[in-house]
């Protein structure tokens, strides 16, 4: 070996949670005049997961998403993601 060291994989979820840990305030998405703070994406997206995970939704489930492109939008698939489900 070299002795350099290699990081561990590291999805696009757990990259999206440690930004809303350390800089909850943060604008994460822009959509015309509105703007929503990684925070609030967390929290939508967290509502939309518990949502999910009532209705028995999870890993390996599959999860039919129709939304115009908006900010709701991105809540919705990250809470899709955090259920364990795809979309």
């Amino acid at each position: 070996m070299n002795g350099t060291s290699v990081a561990a994989p590291v999805s696009v979820l757990e990259l999206f949670r440690a930004r809303a840990v350390e800089a909850p305030d943060a604008v994460a998405v822009v959509e015309g005049g509105r703007q929503l703070s990684y925070g609030e994406l967390d929290a939508a997206s967290d509502r939309v997961a518990a949502y999910l995970r009532d209705r028995e939704v999870g890993r390996g489930d599959r999860v039919a998403v129709q939304l115009e492109r908006s900010a709701d939008l991105i809540g919705v698939l990250l809470g899709v993601w955090k259920a364990g489900a795809a979309y």
